[in-house]
């Protein structure tokens, strides 16, 4: 199952604050005209403001003509309130990955994510880079000698391991058919990230 919000919706360019796109939530959300979420911001301008400056930007009219429209960059709280009065049915689902996406960030994955996937464009599961990728993966890091961090690497290695555990639970317990697509993506995330720090332990070090 594809992600709803990925770290790549992320624009850190509006004072170096990680927001999301009104559009690009509405259509996780589930909204039939992604726009109406604009008139969920405007009765809540207020309560929003409350959550940090709502960015505004004014977009051109289309090569068909029509008027300028104003888009939301919304902040990670901002985000999260208007996942609650959405009330739609994917609701709960976005904003458990707007939380997972925003702290992705804070945790500094950003930069590796988007470094990983340029170097492999084509794999099918968006894996991340072999030893013979390094150079590009090298270009989008920041590279500066420090020692290795063995928690890190534990950490990440752990993540695999504690969904394979679970994994094996509920096949045990006879849920593996409700469960296997789930886990199996769970299991994906967390080997990329496992393989992700691995990784820049090792560009660290080249």
């Amino acid at each position: 199952m594809a992600h709803l919000i990925t770290l790549e919706d992320l624009n850190t360019s509006i004072n170096s604050e990680p927001r999301v796109l009104d559009l690009k939530l509405a259509k996780a959300l589930g909204f039939k005209e992604p726009r109406m979420i604009r008139k969920l911001i405007a009765r809540n301008v207020e309560s929003l403001k409350q959550f940090g400056s709502l960015h505004m930007e004014q977009t051109p009219p289309s090569a068909k003509g029509g008027r300028p429209t104003t888009e939301y960059w919304l902040n990670k709280k901002q985000g999260l309130f208007l996942c609650a009065k959405s009330s739609t049915e994917k609701a709960a689902l976005v904003t458990i990955e707007m939380v997972e996406v925003f702290d992705e960030y804070t945790q500094g994955k950003l930069e590796a994510v988007l470094a990983a996937r340029e170097a492999q464009k084509g794999s099918r599961y968006g894996t991340p880079p072999a030893l013979s990728n390094m150079p590009a993966v090298q270009q989008r890091l920041p590279l500066k000698h420090k020692p290795i961090d063995p928690k890190a690497i534990h950490d990440a290695v752990d993540e695999v391991l504690t969904v394979l555990g679970h994994f094996k639970l509920m096949t045990q317990q006879g849920h593996q058919s409700k469960a296997s697509t789930k886990v199996h993506n769970l299991l994906l995330d967390a080997a990329r990230n496992a393989c992700s720090e691995i990784t820049k332990q090792v560009i660290f070090h080249c």
